[in-house]
């Protein structure tokens, strides 16, 4: 636009809206160029205190808006340019339009909020003061809950003890009883104690020797053992010696009854004798009782359980006596281990230093 030597009418009627905005006289076209020739022409439009458009440069500026011809679309018809400013000349005008009427809403508002703020200052006072009394009266009703809490606690306490009181002399009479009683279990103990060593070597007897024979043939040897204890002075449990009463307590018993065991007195002791001998059980079980209660028994354990013509069956011995778990093998026919596993079942072990070796 700087390059026009004599611009069309809008471009002058364009370029007056603007300087009027600016403040800047336009009384002919060179006026126009000296305010666009400034190096910050385009920094004072875009930093335009649009919000201070005084009433007076409204009036100038109607007429320049109220010229039909003053369009964006007319004015481009002239020059991009002077299309850019006549959008600009006419937001502003817009703007300040609307600021009169938006400007008194908005001192309205600030008043009002103003207003709100007063009162939620004093509302936040009260709600303060409200705050402390109620905090004051929680504290007192803890206070109260707790002094509450202690006094059915003293009076817990005072129950407790009078009951406690009570059963002492219930008790203490009891107990006169049960002295009688204690007495009968010591003479007991002391019989048991004298026949220590006789029913231990007839529980070791029976461990080592019996396993291989029926009920019967055992109740024979035992018989015959007791008779030759007693020829020889050893003190000995009577005639009706009970394996499971001396290797073994009632709650083992049950223990093993509740994995399967059969409660007969020959399934119990060979139980005993397969827990309690030095030598690996081998167990001749044609109704497979054995082999299921060993299996629930041993199966938190880590049981592990394979049959003689398994191939990995050295490895799985190996595993088992490394790792300490239980092994099963299952249908073990005569002569068919492997070698290998003689020295294991002779517990032919050698110690090199902290280890133990197989030899």
């Amino acid at each position: 636009m700087k390059t026009f030597i004599k611009p069309s009418a809008l471009v002058q009627l364009t370029m007056e809206g603007v300087c009027i905005l600016l403040q800047e006289k336009a009384d002919d076209w060179d006026s126009a160029k000296r305010v666009l020739g400034d190096a910050n022409f385009i920094n004072r439009l875009i930093e335009y205190d649009k919000d201070r458009i005084s009433e007076r440069i409204r009036k100038e500026l109607k007429r320049v808006i109220s010229d039909p011809s003053f369009t964006p679309e007319q004015v481009g018809k002239q020059s991009k340019a002077a299309m850019s400013m006549c959008l600009w000349v006419r937001a502003m005008d817009t703007y300040a339009t609307v600021y009169r009427i938006v400007e008194p809403k908005r001192q309205a508002l600030a008043a009002a909020q103003a207003a709100l703020d007063a009162s939620n200052a004093i509302l936040a006072e009260k709600q303060a003061q409200l705050k402390a009394i109620r905090d004051k009266v929680a504290a007192l009703q803890q206070q109260l809950a707790d002094t509450q809490k202690e006094l059915a606690s003293l009076q817990f306490q005072a129950d407790l003890c009078s009951k406690r009181l009570g059963r002492a002399g219930k008790l203490t009479s009891l107990l006169g009883d049960e002295l009688v009683r204690w007495g009968e279990a010591a003479d007991e103990l002391a019989v048991k104690l004298q026949l220590i060593v006789g029913d231990a070597f007839m529980a070791a007897t029976v461990v080592n020797y019996l396993g291989a024979f029926t009920g019967p043939y055992r109740n024979t040897l035992t018989a015959q053992w007791y008779s030759r204890c007693q020829d020889l002075g050893v003190p000995t449990t009577t005639p009706d010696f009970s394996l499971s009463g001396i290797l073994s307590t009632p709650v083992e018993l049950l223990d093993w009854a509740c994995q399967g065991l059969p409660s007969d007195a020959v399934s119990v002791e060979s139980a005993l004798i397969a827990t309690r001998g030095y030598r690996w059980p081998l167990l001749v079980d044609p109704q497979d009782q054995a082999n299921r209660w060993i299996r629930t028994k041993e199966a938190k354990a880590g049981l592990v359980i394979i049959r003689d013509s398994d191939t990995a069956l050295l490895r799985q011995v190996e595993n088992a006596v490394r790792l300490g778990q239980p092994l099963l093998i299952e249908q073990l026919g005569e002569g068919s281990l492997p070698s290998g596993i003689e020295s294991l079942l002779l517990r032919q072990i050698d110690k090199q230093g902290m280890h133990h070796t197989v030899m």
